[in-house]
């Protein structure tokens, strides 16, 4: 008979179980904006807690749902703050995608990818030696009896959905008219759906477009970034390190829908950092509802906190 998993208790990572936890966690998976950093500054301590980490032996690795930057772009930017990072670490959802379409998705020859998206997904599916229909500003335009006959790129097998901030009706139209096809792969980066700018200042991103899409085309996309496990493959095809030992994996976020969704369906440890997005208070709503799989494992005020540690 099998025995049932223990429930995720959210407790506090401090102390005696600070130190237990960092003995028995090999390798860490860090979400990056509210968590590493807040715009363009690292979040106090953030930079040092990593690298010793790091010091420790530990691997460490960052995964992002961001699509806007590349591995490079964001190597850059972890060097510029204080992190000692290579891009071989970097996992954001640009890259994941443009792996899934390389490794997994098994395209025609001369198959082409629709993609609504910016420049650092063209770059990565460059890189990643795929073919593409590249993004350009498509203003609206005539009516629906012109919507109606757009022209449309030959051999396009796969629509990929980024952020894009020239999206439009036209894009929607022509994805849409891609997906009628049923032979049609239909990818996503992620389904975050809004950023908080400012106080009532909400930015749309990927996930408002790809409701968009996924409601005209009355199909579901395949996601490839957090909480997708094709991470986990994704890491463990072309990290120099190898696959993950998943036990030993702690996953450090701030979304409960993401990053503690990513590790409790994957079998990973949790950790909700408090310095970004969700609250304490939503997580143990979410385990008084019995959405389990939003409930971290253990919880941190900030990154910072692993430096209790004598790591």
């Amino acid at each position: 008979m099998a025995v049932a998993e223990p429930e995720p208790q959210c407790l506090p990572l401090e102390g005696a179980a600070m130190d237990a936890f960092l003995e028995t966690t090999d390798s860490f998976l860090f979400d990056c904006d509210g968590v590493l950093w807040r715009g363009n500054r690292a979040i106090d301590g953030a930079p040092e807690a990593v690298n010793a980490l790091r010091r420790r032996g530990k691997r460490v690795y960052f995964v992002t749902n961001n699509s806007r930057r590349t591995r490079d772009m964001y190597e850059q930017k972890l060097r510029r703050l204080g992190f000692d990072a290579g891009r071989e670490q970097v996992f954001g959802s640009a890259f994941l995608a443009a792996q899934y379409l390389r490794q997994e998705a098994s395209l025609p020859a001369a198959g082409k990818v629709f993609v609504i998206g910016d420049a650092a997904v063209c770059e990565e599916l460059d890189e990643a030696g795929i073919s593409y229909v590249r993004p350009v500003p498509e203003p609206v335009f005539g009516d629906i009896e012109q919507w109606s006959s757009l022209p449309l790129e030959p051999d396009v097998c796969a629509v990929l959905v980024a952020f894009d901030q020239h999206f439009s009706y036209i894009k929607l139209t022509k994805a849409c008219s891609y997906l009628a096809d049923p032979e049609c792969l239909f990818l996503a980066t992620n389904r975050d759906n809004a950023e908080m700018v400012a106080p009532g200042r909400v930015i749309p991103v990927t996930g408002s477009l790809l409701a968009a899409v996924e409601t005209g085309a009355a199909r579901q996309a395949i996601v490839l970034g957090k909480p997708s496990p094709f991470i986990l493959r994704c890491i463990a095809s072309v990290s120099p390190e190898g696959p993950l030992e998943l036990q030993g994996t702690a996953i450090v976020g701030d979304r409960l829908d993401t990053d503690i969704y990513f590790g409790q369906t994957c079998g990973l440890r949790s950790v909700l950092s408090l310095s970004g997005v969700s609250s304490l208070d939503e997580a143990f709503e979410n385990r008084r509802a019995g959405r389990l799989n939003m409930v971290p494992q253990y919880y941190v005020q900030g990154v910072a906190d692993f430096l209790q540690s004598d790591c």
